[in-house]
């Protein structure tokens, strides 16, 4: 009787041959290759050759015949590649165990347990299935809100409670990826197209404060609306003609503020502060396009505790010596005040947010001189928090002439501040004795 050999090259060096004797067929011998392991064999020795480590369990009679099987196996494991001359290829460890090649899925996909379906983003299904479960909790025990907006508010206050009990961050990306989730479910239990909604769990109201001039980007102030504001003022100011109204007008559920005459630079912030009743007052500028995903930590960072979120711009600025003359004044400033871990932020900076306690500590007027606000709020010790953002130069910001009036806004801040605290602000001189020569204490 023959018997047949069989040689499947394993992964490790200490490979297996695994065989299966067939019904009606020749007897097909298990075969151990350099480990020596199957039924009736012993281990080869150390230094033993792989042709003399072969053993059968039929006994010696097959060992002639199962050399060249061997090196017939060992030639085709390591066969060099195409065009890789003297480089060994070995053979997929997936493709030895049996696993089947996925694809990947796309970037914000998520992979359902136990399916090889990618799920698109903002599709969670837990989180989706959960949305809908309370909006169909809502049409069935009341009347729904008449507009989009009170759907939206809504929609807020119930991904609130979920992110509450669940003690997830309110501006995580993963807080965020799981609300887009909610909100879809919630939209389609109540049978309206995708909205874009962005939840945030706040437990405070918010509204948002857009200044614009002639730039005016209709982009911008979409991606407002997304966020769980009450309401969005679109205050024009400066140059603003027909255009920038037309373009404030096209986005529905904003309101727009024109005055009579044009407002002054940064005037449409203190017109925009006394406007509000909120909690919350997010301030923007509706020439610079920002995702809601980004404006969304300031909404955090206030209902957190926080009195101010500054925008957070030192990292692209650079070295020092690439900064510009209006960063470095912001720095100065800072410092002299006793707050040099801000750099270069400052209030005077778009996108911020505010606490409707502190613009009522520093004054709703002082905002139009947003430099003075910053001043104000750090001799008042207010609490700030800086949220890193990217940083988009705006037609405002572009001119010789914009970037005078605010280094002039910051000294003038300084010298305010001088004349309560002193000439010398937070940095002491803990080495000369200044009374002794007639001067001041400090």
């Amino acid at each position: 009787m023959r018997t047949r050999t069989k040689i499947m090259p394993g992964k490790a060096a200490g490979r297996t041959v695994r065989t299966a004797a067939r019904a009606g067929k020749e007897p097909i011998a298990r075969v151990a290759v350099i480990s020596g392991i199957g039924t009736g064999t012993r281990p080869a020795a150390r230094g033993t050759s792989a042709n003399a480590a072969v053993r059968t369990a039929s006994g010696g009679s097959t060992r002639k015949a199962a050399r060249p099987a061997a090196r017939a196996a060992a030639r085709r494991t390591y066969r060099p590649a195409a065009g890789n001359a003297g480089r060994k290829r070995r053979p997929s460890a997936a493709r030895s165990a049996g696993r089947k090649f996925t694809r990947r899925p796309a970037p914000g996909a998520r992979r359902l347990r136990g399916s090889g379906r990618a799920l698109p983003a903002g599709k969670s299904p837990a989180f989706y299935a959960m949305g809908r479960r309370d909006a169909a909790e809502m049409l069935k025990n009341g009347t729904p809100p008449a507009d989009p907006a009170s759907w939206k508010l809504a929609m807020n206050r119930g991904w609130t409670q979920h992110a509450g009990r669940l003690r997830m961050s309110a501006a995580s990306g993963a807080a965020l990826q799981a609300g887009r989730a909610y909100a879809n479910g919630y939209a389609e239990a109540l049978h309206i197209p995708s909205p874009g909604w962005l939840p945030v769990a706040v437990g405070k109201t918010a509204s948002a404060v857009v200044t614009c001039s002639s730039d005016l980007d209709p982009g911008a102030l979409r991606e407002m609306m997304r966020l769980p504001l009450q309401d969005v003022f679109v205050v024009l100011e400066e140059t603003s003609g027909t255009a920038a109204f037309q373009a404030a007008r096209s986005v529905p559920g904003v309101t727009v503020v024109h005055a009579a005459q044009p407002l002054g630079p940064n005037e449409g912030r203190a017109v925009g502060a006394r406007l509000t009743q909120t909690d919350i007052v997010l301030f923007a500028d509706g020439g610079a396009r920002f995702a809601a995903e980004e404006l969304a930590p300031f909404l955090a960072a206030v209902n957190g505790g926080a009195d101010i979120a500054l925008a957070d711009r030192t990292a692209s600025l650079g070295t020092f010596n690439s900064w510009d003359n209006v960063s470095r004044v912001k720095a100065f400033v800072n410092l002299s005040l006793g707050r040099p871990e801000l750099q270069a932020n400052s209030a005077s900076a778009l996108p911020c947010a505010w606490s409707g306690k502190a613009m009522a500590a520093v004054g709703r007027d002082s905002m139009s001189v947003p430099a003075m606000a910053h001043q104000s709020a750090l001799a008042l010790r207010l609490k700030l928090a800086r949220c890193p953002v990217r940083y988009i130069r705006t037609g405002r910001q572009s001119t010789a002439a914009a970037a005078a009036r605010e280094i002039g806004d910051h000294i003038a801040a300084l010298r305010a501040a001088m004349a309560i605290q002193g000439g010398r602000l937070a940095l002491r001189d803990k080495v000369r004795r200044r009374i002794a020569a007639g001067g001041g204490g400090q």
